[in-house]
Protein backbone atom coordinates (compact mmCIF):
# COMPACT_ATOMS: atom_id res chain seq x y z
CA UNK A 1 0.00 0.00 0.00
CA UNK A 2 2.88 2.07 0.59
CA UNK A 3 4.38 1.82 -2.56
CA UNK A 4 1.14 2.20 -4.52
CA UNK A 5 0.42 5.82 -2.74
CA UNK A 6 4.18 6.61 -3.42
CA UNK A 7 3.47 5.45 -7.05
CA UNK A 8 0.56 8.50 -7.42
CA UNK A 9 2.61 10.76 -5.07
CA UNK A 10 4.02 12.70 -7.64
CA UNK A 11 0.87 13.24 -10.23
CA UNK A 12 -1.26 14.14 -7.00
CA UNK A 13 0.50 17.53 -7.15
CA UNK A 14 -0.76 18.90 -10.52
CA UNK A 15 -3.72 20.25 -11.48
CA UNK A 16 -6.17 16.98 -12.88
CA UNK A 17 -6.08 17.45 -16.21
CA UNK A 18 -10.40 16.83 -16.91
CA UNK A 19 -12.65 19.38 -16.89
CA UNK A 20 -14.76 17.24 -13.92
CA UNK A 21 -11.61 19.38 -11.63
CA UNK A 22 -12.79 22.45 -11.60
CA UNK A 23 -16.22 21.39 -10.58
CA UNK A 24 -14.95 20.36 -7.65
CA UNK A 25 -13.52 23.85 -6.65
CA UNK A 26 -16.68 25.27 -8.40
CA UNK A 27 -19.21 23.12 -6.34
CA UNK A 28 -16.83 23.95 -2.92
CA UNK A 29 -16.44 27.77 -3.37
CA UNK A 30 -20.12 28.19 -4.15
CA UNK A 31 -21.14 25.94 -0.41
CA UNK A 32 -18.64 27.71 1.17
CA UNK A 33 -20.18 31.43 0.39
CA UNK A 34 -23.62 30.20 1.65
CA UNK A 35 -25.32 29.19 -1.98
CA UNK A 36 -27.61 26.75 -1.55
CA UNK A 37 -27.10 23.66 -4.01
CA UNK A 38 -30.04 22.04 -6.02
CA UNK A 39 -32.03 24.96 -5.40
CA UNK A 40 -29.43 28.04 -6.27
CA UNK A 41 -29.22 27.30 -10.39
CA UNK A 42 -27.83 30.44 -11.06
CA UNK A 43 -24.58 29.30 -9.19
CA UNK A 44 -24.66 25.89 -9.36
CA UNK A 45 -23.69 24.12 -13.19
CA UNK A 46 -25.32 20.55 -12.48
CA UNK A 47 -27.79 19.26 -9.91
CA UNK A 48 -26.66 15.37 -10.31
CA UNK A 49 -24.58 14.68 -7.44
CA UNK A 50 -25.41 13.01 -3.91
CA UNK A 51 -25.14 15.47 -1.23
CA UNK A 52 -22.04 13.56 0.26
CA UNK A 53 -19.83 14.81 -2.87
CA UNK A 54 -20.77 18.20 -1.85
CA UNK A 55 -19.48 17.84 1.60
CA UNK A 56 -16.18 15.99 0.86
CA UNK A 57 -15.57 18.53 -1.80
CA UNK A 58 -16.36 21.66 0.42
CA UNK A 59 -14.70 20.63 3.14
CA UNK A 60 -11.55 20.09 1.15
CA UNK A 61 -11.80 23.84 -0.21
CA UNK A 62 -12.40 25.16 3.02
CA UNK A 63 -9.37 23.73 4.59
CA UNK A 64 -6.88 25.21 1.64
CA UNK A 65 -8.70 28.25 1.68
CA UNK A 66 -7.96 28.82 5.52
CA UNK A 67 -4.52 28.10 4.81
CA UNK A 68 -4.29 30.29 2.12
CA UNK A 69 -3.55 28.50 -0.73
CA UNK A 70 -4.92 28.68 -4.27
CA UNK A 71 -7.27 26.04 -5.84
CA UNK A 72 -4.20 26.26 -8.25
CA UNK A 73 -1.70 25.38 -5.83
CA UNK A 74 -0.11 22.11 -5.65
CA UNK A 75 -1.83 22.07 -1.44
CA UNK A 76 -5.29 21.86 -3.25
CA UNK A 77 -4.10 19.14 -5.73
CA UNK A 78 -2.92 17.22 -3.31
CA UNK A 79 -5.63 17.84 -0.71
CA UNK A 80 -8.38 17.35 -2.67
CA UNK A 81 -6.62 14.11 -4.85
CA UNK A 82 -6.24 12.57 -1.24
CA UNK A 83 -9.38 10.67 -1.09
CA UNK A 84 -9.34 9.77 -4.70
CA UNK A 85 -6.19 8.30 -4.18
CA UNK A 86 -7.08 6.83 -0.68
CA UNK A 87 -10.12 4.89 -2.71
CA UNK A 88 -7.15 2.88 -4.71
CA UNK A 89 -5.31 1.86 -0.94
CA UNK A 90 -8.36 1.03 0.38
CA UNK A 91 -9.03 -1.20 -2.93
CA UNK A 92 -5.51 -2.64 -2.26
CA UNK A 93 -6.06 -4.05 0.88
CA UNK A 94 -9.82 -5.13 0.28
CA UNK A 95 -8.26 -7.08 -2.84
CA UNK A 96 -5.76 -8.66 -0.61
CA UNK A 97 -8.33 -9.57 2.17
CA UNK A 98 -10.98 -10.77 -0.05
CA UNK A 99 -8.64 -13.05 -1.93
CA UNK A 100 -7.91 -14.44 1.35
CA UNK A 101 -11.37 -14.65 2.42
CA UNK A 102 -11.89 -16.52 -1.02
CA UNK A 103 -9.43 -19.21 -0.23
CA UNK A 104 -7.21 -17.99 -3.03
CA UNK A 105 -4.02 -18.65 -0.36
CA UNK A 106 -1.35 -16.08 0.33
CA UNK A 107 0.36 -16.35 -2.84
CA UNK A 108 -2.70 -15.02 -5.29
CA UNK A 109 -3.72 -13.08 -2.53
CA UNK A 110 -0.28 -10.90 -2.67
CA UNK A 111 -0.11 -11.15 -6.75
CA UNK A 112 -4.18 -9.54 -7.00
CA UNK A 113 -3.44 -6.73 -4.79
CA UNK A 114 -0.09 -5.90 -6.16
CA UNK A 115 -2.02 -5.61 -9.46
CA UNK A 116 -4.41 -3.16 -8.29
CA UNK A 117 -1.78 -1.20 -6.44
CA UNK A 118 0.58 -0.60 -9.78
CA UNK A 119 -2.48 -0.69 -12.25
CA UNK A 120 -1.98 1.91 -14.56
CA UNK A 121 -5.55 3.06 -15.45
CA UNK A 122 -6.67 2.98 -11.61
CA UNK A 123 -3.63 5.44 -10.89
CA UNK A 124 -4.27 7.31 -14.43
CA UNK A 125 -7.68 8.27 -13.02
CA UNK A 126 -7.40 9.26 -9.50
CA UNK A 127 -3.89 11.16 -9.02
CA UNK A 128 -3.65 12.03 -12.64
CA UNK A 129 -7.53 12.62 -14.21
CA UNK A 130 -8.39 13.70 -10.83
CA UNK A 131 -11.58 11.18 -10.51
CA UNK A 132 -12.99 9.58 -7.21
CA UNK A 133 -14.65 6.91 -9.15
CA UNK A 134 -12.03 4.55 -6.67
CA UNK A 135 -14.60 5.32 -3.68
CA UNK A 136 -17.13 3.89 -5.74
CA UNK A 137 -14.65 0.26 -6.41
CA UNK A 138 -13.76 0.63 -2.74
CA UNK A 139 -16.97 0.95 -1.39
CA UNK A 140 -18.37 -2.26 -3.17
CA UNK A 141 -15.29 -3.90 -2.28
CA UNK A 142 -15.86 -2.75 1.75
CA UNK A 143 -19.60 -4.23 1.53
CA UNK A 144 -18.42 -7.56 0.14
CA UNK A 145 -15.44 -8.00 2.49
CA UNK A 146 -17.51 -7.01 5.89
CA UNK A 147 -20.63 -9.66 4.06
CA UNK A 148 -18.02 -12.31 3.82
CA UNK A 149 -17.47 -12.12 7.52
CA UNK A 150 -20.70 -11.67 8.61
CA UNK A 151 -20.45 -8.00 9.20
CA UNK A 152 -24.17 -7.21 7.90
CA UNK A 153 -24.03 -3.31 9.73
CA UNK A 154 -20.66 -2.33 8.63
CA UNK A 155 -21.65 -4.14 5.17
CA UNK A 156 -24.63 -1.47 4.90
CA UNK A 157 -22.36 1.52 6.36
CA UNK A 158 -19.94 1.31 4.20
CA UNK A 159 -22.01 1.02 1.01
CA UNK A 160 -23.78 4.03 2.11
CA UNK A 161 -20.71 6.03 2.93
CA UNK A 162 -20.25 4.98 -1.24
CA UNK A 163 -23.62 5.68 -2.42
CA UNK A 164 -23.60 9.39 -0.70
CA UNK A 165 -20.64 10.33 -3.02
CA UNK A 166 -21.57 8.38 -6.29
CA UNK A 167 -25.07 6.09 -6.25
CA UNK A 168 -23.31 3.35 -7.89
CA UNK A 169 -22.54 1.15 -4.66
CA UNK A 170 -26.33 0.80 -4.32
CA UNK A 171 -26.00 -2.01 -6.30
CA UNK A 172 -24.59 -3.92 -3.54
CA UNK A 173 -28.32 -4.09 -2.07
CA UNK A 174 -27.87 -7.42 -3.35
CA UNK A 175 -25.96 -8.29 -0.40
CA UNK A 176 -28.86 -8.90 2.09
CA UNK A 177 -29.30 -12.05 0.49
CA UNK A 178 -26.52 -12.89 1.74
CA UNK A 179 -27.59 -12.65 5.60
CA UNK A 180 -29.97 -15.58 6.72
CA UNK A 181 -31.20 -14.67 9.92
CA UNK A 182 -33.71 -11.37 9.72
CA UNK A 183 -32.09 -9.34 12.45
CA UNK A 184 -28.81 -9.63 10.24
CA UNK A 185 -31.03 -8.83 7.40
CA UNK A 186 -32.30 -5.84 9.89
CA UNK A 187 -28.36 -4.78 10.82
CA UNK A 188 -27.82 -4.43 6.75
CA UNK A 189 -30.72 -2.27 6.07
CA UNK A 190 -30.05 -0.56 9.74
CA UNK A 191 -26.33 0.05 8.22
CA UNK A 192 -27.17 1.31 5.34
CA UNK A 193 -30.00 3.61 5.48
CA UNK A 194 -29.41 4.84 8.86
CA UNK A 195 -26.72 7.37 7.60
CA UNK A 196 -28.23 8.44 3.98
CA UNK A 197 -31.48 9.43 6.49
CA UNK A 198 -28.93 11.35 8.16
CA UNK A 199 -27.07 13.54 5.87
CA UNK A 200 -30.34 13.72 3.25
CA UNK A 201 -32.48 15.32 6.54
CA UNK A 202 -30.04 17.58 7.13
CA UNK A 203 -29.33 18.62 3.29
CA UNK A 204 -33.46 18.79 3.19
CA UNK A 205 -33.35 20.89 6.39
CA UNK A 206 -30.97 23.48 4.67
CA UNK A 207 -32.08 23.80 0.98
CA UNK A 208 -35.86 23.70 2.20
CA UNK A 209 -36.52 21.22 -0.44
CA UNK A 210 -37.19 17.66 -1.14
CA UNK A 211 -36.61 17.71 -5.24
CA UNK A 212 -32.92 16.82 -4.95
CA UNK A 213 -33.27 13.52 -3.90
CA UNK A 214 -34.11 12.05 -6.87
CA UNK A 215 -32.08 14.68 -9.62
CA UNK A 216 -29.08 11.98 -10.14
CA UNK A 217 -31.54 9.94 -11.40
CA UNK A 218 -33.67 12.13 -13.48
CA UNK A 219 -30.34 13.70 -14.99
CA UNK A 220 -28.47 10.60 -16.24
CA UNK A 221 -32.00 9.08 -17.19
CA UNK A 222 -33.34 11.58 -19.33
CA UNK A 223 -29.50 12.94 -21.08
CA UNK A 224 -30.06 12.83 -24.34
CA UNK A 225 -26.97 14.88 -25.47
CA UNK A 226 -25.55 11.69 -25.96
CA UNK A 227 -27.91 10.69 -28.62
CA UNK A 228 -26.03 13.45 -30.79
CA UNK A 229 -22.35 12.90 -29.65
CA UNK A 230 -20.04 10.43 -30.16
CA UNK A 231 -19.58 9.17 -26.09
CA UNK A 232 -21.68 6.18 -27.34
CA UNK A 233 -19.61 3.02 -25.51
CA UNK A 234 -21.88 0.23 -24.51
CA UNK A 235 -24.62 -1.80 -25.91
CA UNK A 236 -26.87 1.63 -26.42
CA UNK A 237 -24.34 2.23 -28.90
CA UNK A 238 -25.15 0.07 -31.97
CA UNK A 239 -28.98 1.64 -31.41
CA UNK A 240 -27.77 5.07 -31.56
CA UNK A 241 -25.37 4.14 -34.71
CA UNK A 242 -28.18 3.17 -36.26
CA UNK A 243 -30.64 5.81 -35.32
CA UNK A 244 -28.26 8.59 -36.38
CA UNK A 245 -28.72 7.63 -39.50
CA UNK A 246 -32.11 7.40 -39.31
CA UNK A 247 -32.92 10.75 -37.86
CA UNK A 248 -36.79 10.14 -38.25
CA UNK A 249 -36.30 6.91 -35.60
CA UNK A 250 -34.11 8.16 -33.06
CA UNK A 251 -36.58 8.97 -30.55
CA UNK A 252 -38.47 6.15 -30.61
CA UNK A 253 -35.18 3.77 -29.26
CA UNK A 254 -34.01 6.33 -26.81
CA UNK A 255 -34.75 4.23 -24.10
CA UNK A 256 -34.44 1.10 -25.79
CA UNK A 257 -31.28 0.00 -23.57
CA UNK A 258 -33.73 -0.46 -21.25
CA UNK A 259 -34.68 -3.78 -22.97
CA UNK A 260 -31.53 -5.07 -22.63
CA UNK A 261 -30.40 -3.64 -18.91
CA UNK A 262 -33.61 -4.69 -17.14
CA UNK A 263 -33.72 -8.39 -17.83
CA UNK A 264 -30.11 -8.81 -17.35
CA UNK A 265 -29.71 -6.70 -14.63
CA UNK A 266 -33.17 -8.69 -13.06
CA UNK A 267 -31.60 -12.12 -13.89
CA UNK A 268 -28.33 -11.57 -11.95
CA UNK A 269 -30.08 -10.27 -9.04
CA UNK A 270 -32.01 -13.25 -8.79
CA UNK A 271 -29.30 -15.74 -9.83
CA UNK A 272 -27.46 -14.45 -7.04
CA UNK A 273 -30.33 -13.91 -4.33
CA UNK A 274 -29.19 -17.64 -2.59
CA UNK A 275 -25.50 -16.92 -2.00
CA UNK A 276 -24.93 -20.05 -0.58
CA UNK A 277 -20.72 -19.40 -0.12
CA UNK A 278 -17.89 -16.44 -0.60
CA UNK A 279 -17.14 -16.83 -4.42
CA UNK A 280 -20.88 -16.76 -5.10
CA UNK A 281 -21.49 -13.55 -2.65
CA UNK A 282 -18.12 -11.91 -4.41
CA UNK A 283 -19.61 -12.86 -8.38
CA UNK A 284 -22.89 -11.56 -7.16
CA UNK A 285 -21.68 -7.84 -6.63
CA UNK A 286 -19.22 -7.72 -9.79
CA UNK A 287 -21.56 -9.51 -12.20
CA UNK A 288 -24.14 -7.26 -11.35
CA UNK A 289 -21.94 -4.25 -11.34
CA UNK A 290 -20.07 -5.24 -15.16
CA UNK A 291 -23.90 -5.79 -16.32
CA UNK A 292 -25.12 -1.83 -15.47
CA UNK A 293 -21.29 -1.09 -17.01
CA UNK A 294 -22.39 -3.21 -20.31
CA UNK A 295 -26.03 -1.96 -20.75
CA UNK A 296 -25.51 1.73 -19.67
CA UNK A 297 -26.60 4.78 -22.25
CA UNK A 298 -22.84 5.67 -21.89
CA UNK A 299 -19.75 5.00 -20.46
CA UNK A 300 -16.98 7.74 -19.37
CA UNK A 301 -13.79 6.37 -19.40
CA UNK A 302 -13.22 6.49 -15.61
CA UNK A 303 -16.24 4.21 -14.83
CA UNK A 304 -13.92 1.21 -16.03
CA UNK A 305 -12.54 1.79 -11.99
CA UNK A 306 -15.95 0.51 -10.45
CA UNK A 307 -15.05 -2.90 -11.41
CA UNK A 308 -11.05 -2.94 -12.23
CA UNK A 309 -10.51 -4.33 -8.77
CA UNK A 310 -13.09 -7.00 -9.13
CA UNK A 311 -11.65 -7.88 -12.57
CA UNK A 312 -8.27 -8.70 -10.63
CA UNK A 313 -9.85 -11.14 -7.76
CA UNK A 314 -11.48 -12.55 -10.71
CA UNK A 315 -8.48 -13.11 -12.85
CA UNK A 316 -6.42 -14.23 -10.45
CA UNK A 317 -9.49 -16.62 -9.00
CA UNK A 318 -9.70 -18.19 -12.60
CA UNK A 319 -6.70 -17.74 -14.67
CA UNK A 320 -6.91 -18.12 -18.50
CA UNK A 321 -4.95 -16.07 -21.33
CA UNK A 322 -7.41 -15.01 -22.95
CA UNK A 323 -8.48 -13.85 -19.64
CA UNK A 324 -5.68 -11.87 -19.13
CA UNK A 325 -5.15 -10.34 -22.59
CA UNK A 326 -8.60 -8.88 -22.35
CA UNK A 327 -8.03 -7.60 -19.01
CA UNK A 328 -4.71 -5.50 -20.19
CA UNK A 329 -6.54 -4.96 -23.28
CA UNK A 330 -9.15 -3.21 -21.50
CA UNK A 331 -6.53 -1.43 -19.26
CA UNK A 332 -4.32 0.24 -22.09
CA UNK A 333 -6.87 0.95 -24.50
CA UNK A 334 -8.73 3.45 -21.98
CA UNK A 335 -5.92 5.07 -20.68
CA UNK A 336 -5.41 5.59 -24.65
CA UNK A 337 -8.91 6.83 -24.86
CA UNK A 338 -9.47 8.47 -21.77
CA UNK A 339 -5.53 10.31 -22.14
CA UNK A 340 -6.14 11.75 -25.42
CA UNK A 341 -10.22 12.46 -25.56
CA UNK A 342 -9.52 11.81 -29.57
CA UNK A 343 -13.65 12.17 -30.28
CA UNK A 344 -13.18 9.06 -32.86
CA UNK A 345 -11.96 6.90 -30.16
CA UNK A 346 -15.14 6.81 -28.45
CA UNK A 347 -17.22 4.80 -30.89
CA UNK A 348 -14.37 3.00 -31.61
CA UNK A 349 -14.39 1.82 -27.44
CA UNK A 350 -18.30 1.28 -27.96
CA UNK A 351 -17.60 -1.81 -30.31
CA UNK A 352 -14.56 -2.95 -28.59
CA UNK A 353 -15.94 -2.51 -25.16
CA UNK A 354 -18.68 -5.26 -24.82
CA UNK A 355 -16.72 -7.86 -26.77
CA UNK A 356 -13.83 -7.44 -24.49
CA UNK A 357 -16.14 -8.09 -21.66
CA UNK A 358 -17.18 -11.31 -23.32
CA UNK A 359 -13.95 -12.20 -24.16
CA UNK A 360 -13.09 -11.40 -20.30
CA UNK A 361 -16.04 -13.45 -18.59
CA UNK A 362 -16.26 -16.88 -21.34
CA UNK A 363 -13.01 -17.66 -22.62
CA UNK A 364 -13.09 -20.96 -22.54
CA UNK A 365 -16.79 -21.10 -24.23
CA UNK A 366 -15.28 -18.43 -26.84
CA UNK A 367 -12.41 -20.87 -27.89
CA UNK A 368 -15.09 -23.89 -28.39
CA UNK A 369 -17.11 -21.83 -30.72
CA UNK A 370 -13.83 -20.64 -32.28
CA UNK A 371 -12.64 -24.13 -32.68
CA UNK A 372 -15.64 -25.40 -34.16
CA UNK A 373 -16.47 -22.47 -36.30
CA UNK A 374 -12.48 -23.58 -37.20
CA UNK A 375 -13.33 -26.98 -38.19
CA UNK A 376 -16.95 -25.98 -40.03
CA UNK A 377 -15.28 -23.39 -42.18
CA UNK A 378 -11.47 -25.02 -43.03
CA UNK A 379 -11.19 -28.71 -44.48
CA UNK A 380 -10.05 -31.36 -41.94
CA UNK A 381 -6.64 -31.97 -44.58
CA UNK A 382 -6.30 -28.01 -44.50
CA UNK A 383 -6.30 -28.54 -40.78
CA UNK A 384 -3.68 -31.41 -41.16
CA UNK A 385 -1.03 -29.72 -43.22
Amino acid sequence: MIFAFLVRLPFMMITGVRYDWWWYAHDGSNIAKGHKPFVDFSFYGHNCVPPGYLIVVTSFYILVKSFGFSVDSFFYNFSMKSWMVFGDIACVYLVYHICLSLNLGEEKSKIASIIVAFNPYMAFESAWQGHFDSIVAASLLAGVYFALKGRSFLSGLVLSIGFLIKMIPAIGLILIFKFKRYSEKGKFVLGFFSLIALIYAVFIWWIGSLSFILDPIRYHGSRTDYLNETNKTATYFFFLYITNSFDELAIYVQDVWLFFAVPLLSYLAWRYHKMNDEEEIFKGVFFLTAGLIATMKFINPQYLVWILPFMTIYMVMKPDKLREYSYWFLVFWFIFWAGTLIKFLKPVTGIIFLPALLVFFFPKNLKQVYLKLRTQIIPQKSIGK
